[in-house]
């Protein structure tokens, strides 16, 4: 079995048009958190206040630094629906690898366990309540201060 260390664990292959893409080879196929960036950095694409409109639905972005720099979330206001991507985890969560991490981290997890929320939708698990949302968080923050 090859370990993956850090400096390989994520592999780039740049494309045409300054898209490049960031993988990561050492994990499951359906479990891999894939990256486009596109030039100058995916960070640049949505900004904090942007709103992602679906025409009949609007979901201002939340930029939620931490798990990764370019971290966002999205919370539709008038119903307390919340994409956390991978802000929120309900158990064993990974933690991010860059340099600085964890101070945003704890920043951006804090500042999502006092919104509105209704029903939390999380990349890669089960949606949900707020109750259970509100918990998880609370444990998360709570491991972080016990290490």
């Amino acid at each position: 079995m090859q370990i993956a260390t850090a400096d390989s664990w994520h592999e780039t292959r740049t494309g045409s048009g300054g898209i490049t893409y960031i993988g990561e080879p050492h994990t499951l196929e359906f479990c891999r958190c894939n990256i486009w960036r596109v030039k100058g950095g995916d960070a640049d694409l949505l900004e904090e206040g942007d709103i992602v409109d679906l025409s009949d639905r609007h979901f201002p972005v939340l930029h939620i630094p931490g798990h990764s720099p370019g971290s966002i979330s999205l919370r539709e206001q008038e119903t307390g629906i919340f994409f956390s991507g991978d802000a929120v985890y309900d158990g064993t969560r990974i933690d991010g690898d860059y340099p600085g991490y964890m101070a945003e981290d704890i920043t951006s997890t804090e500042r999502l366990l006092e919104l509105p929320v209704r029903i939390a939708h999380r990349s890669r698990h089960p949606s949900y309540d707020s109750d259970r949302h509100r918990e998880a968080i609370r444990a998360w923050l709570d491991e972080r201060a016990r290490s």
